[in-house]
C-alpha cells in the first residue's frame, strides 16, 4: 500500500548494508530502504505489529522494495559463501518422479566452488540483465531472477542462452540459502534413491498410449470439448488408468525399498 502516509516494509538495510528482517531490527539503529536508500522508521509499539515505515511520495512500492531486498540478500549470501564466512546455497528441485505422481522426494544441488567464483548485481548477459549473476571467471554460469508479482516473460525465458532460475522474493528473504525455483532452464533434477530403479520409460510409454487413446475418443465424441474437460478429471477413466499404471510400478519400487530401508518410502499418495 502506498500513499502520502507511506507503507509498511518487512525488511531494511542495516548500516553494514545487510538485509535485516524487521523482527530482528534493533531500536536506535538506522535502517534504509533497499531500493531508494532513504531512512526507514522502525515502528515497534504495543498496538501495531513491528514494522519499518516507508515515507510515501517516492517511486518505491511494497513490491519494488521486496524485489530489491531479495536481490541484495541473494548477492550477500553468495558473496559470503565465496568469502568463506557463510554456508553455501542449495538449489532444491522436485525429483523426476514428482512429475508423474510417483514420489515426494526433492533433489538438493549445492553450488560448487569449482563452478562459481564470483557474483554481480544486474550484470549484462547477452541481451538480458538478470537481477543477480553468478560467474566462473568471466563466464556467466547462472542468472537469478526475483519474482514478486510478474514472472519471467516468455521472450526472456526462451531467448536467454544462459542458465537461469526464478525465485520467489518472500521465500528468498525467509530462507536465503534454500533456492526453490518457480521456473528455470537448468534441466531435470534427476531421480531420488527411491525412483532410481523404477521403469519410468515404461510408465511414460503407457501414459502416452493412454493419452493418445483418450484424445482419439474425445475427437469422436458428440461434444469433443466436454469430453476433453471430462478427461482432465482425475476420476475419469483416463485418470484411473494412469493411476493404475503408476501405482503398479510404485508397489514394485516400495518392495525393493523395504529390503534396505527402515523408514517409509517417499511415495506420492493417490486418492483411490
Amino acid at each position: 500500500m502506498t500513499g502520502a502516509s507511506g507503507f509498511k516494509v518487512p525488511f531494511g538495510l542495516a548500516p553494514d548494508d545487510s538485509v535485516t528482517q524487521v523482527a530482528k531490527a534493533i531500536r536506535g539503529t538506522t535502517y534504509r530502504c533497499p531500493q531508494c536508500l532513504a531512512p526507514l522508521t522502525l515502528r515497534a509499539g504495543e498496538v501495531k505489529a513491528k514494522h519499518f515505515s516507508h515515507r510515501g511520495g517516492g517511486s518505491c512500492s511494497y513490491e519494488s522494495v521486496l524485489h530489491h531486498a531479495a536481490k541484495y540478500r541473494l548477492h550477500q549470501v553468495v558473496e559470503g559463501w565465496l568469502a568463506d564466512w557463510g554456508k553455501g546455497p542449495v538449489i532444491v528441485l522436485p525429483c523426476e518422479g514428482n512429475t508423474i505422481g510417483f514420489c515426494t522426494s526433492e533433489i538438493h544441488r549445492p553450488l560448487l566452488r569449482e563452478r562459481v567464483d564470483g557474483v554481480r548485481l544486474e550484470a549484462a548477459v547477452g541481451d538480458f540483465r538478470p537481477d543477480v549473476v553468478l560467474f566462473h571467471g568471466d563466464k556467466a554460469v547462472l542468472g537469478l531472477e526475483i519474482l514478486v508479482s510478474h514472472e519471467v516473460d516468455e521472450a526472456k525465458a526462451s531467448g536467454s542462452s544462459h542458465k537461469w532460475i526464478e525465485l520467489d522474493a518472500i521465500r528468498v528473504l525467509e530462507s536465503p540459502y534454500t533456492w526453490r525455483p518457480i521456473n528455470h532452464n537448468i534441466g531435470k533434477a534427476g531421480r531420488c534413491e527411491f525412483c532410481m530403479e523404477a521403469n519410468f520409460h515404461a510408465i511414460n510409454q503407457a501414459i502416452s498410449r493412454l493419452e493418445r487413446e483418450a484424445k482419439s475418443w474425445a475427437e469422436k465424441a458428440k461434444n469433443p470439448e466436454a469430453a476433453e474437460m471430462y478427461l482432465c478429471d482425475p476420476d475419469s477413466w483416463l485418470g484411473k488408468k494412469i493411476h493404475a499404471v503408476v501405482r503398479k510400478e510404485q508397489i514394485l519400487a516400495e518392495k525393493r525399498w523395504e529390503k534396505t530401508h527402515s523408514q517409509p518410502a517417499p511415495i506420492q499418495e493417490w486418492d483411490d
